[in-house]
């Protein structure tokens, strides 16, 4: 199938955006939908501290029939992009129709965009700012040597990594 990937520009777009996961998963009963004010914050720079040291852009993915089938936004926090030895941005709210060349062409562009403002490695999924639904990968390992863990659980879901933990404090 062929697909094409637009960026989002407008308001109409970003919609799109937010209700792509209402479409996908209507008939997942375990689904959770965000709240759709905590997903327009993270995109809005009047609300997200992190446009103060950073950037982002979203785009969408259509299928022949010009139906949204993808989205996915990618970011870079210029605050903490180099603290490796190499420059790292992110991507994250990847949602996608089951299909590998679609998801890649989401994947694709992320690392374009990312290549194009000079960094080196992608990780993900991770989202642009601080939000009581997520935390990224980075922050999570980094928090591992502060934080006395009970007990930690993987379970590998499809390509996503979920990382459970009851944490018991900070520790110096």
């Amino acid at each position: 199938m062929k697909y094409t990937i637009e960026e989002v520009l407008n308001e109409k777009q970003a919609k799109e955006f937010l209700l792509l996961p209402v479409s996908l998963y209507k008939n997942d009963k375990n689904w959770v939908r965000p709240l759709d004010n905590d997903i327009t914050k993270v995109f809005d720079p009047r609300k997200n501290p992190f446009f103060n040291h950073g950037e982002c852009t979203r785009w969408l993915l259509r299928d022949e029939k010009k139906q949204c089938v993808g989205r996915v936004a990618s970011f870079i926090d210029k605050s903490s992009c180099h603290l490796d030895s190499y420059s790292v941005g992110g991507m994250g709210f990847f949602e996608c129709i089951n299909d590998q060349e679609a998801a890649f062409m989401l994947f694709d562009r992320c690392r374009a965009w990312l290549e194009e403002r000079g960094m080196e490695s992608m990780e993900g999924p991770v989202n642009f700012g601080v939000c009581w639904w997520t935390v990224s990968s980075r922050q999570y390992f980094r928090c591992l040597t502060r934080i006395s863990i009970m007990s930690r659980f993987l379970k590998i879901t499809g390509s996503v990594i979920i990382l459970s933990n009851i944490f018991t404090g900070l520790t110096s």
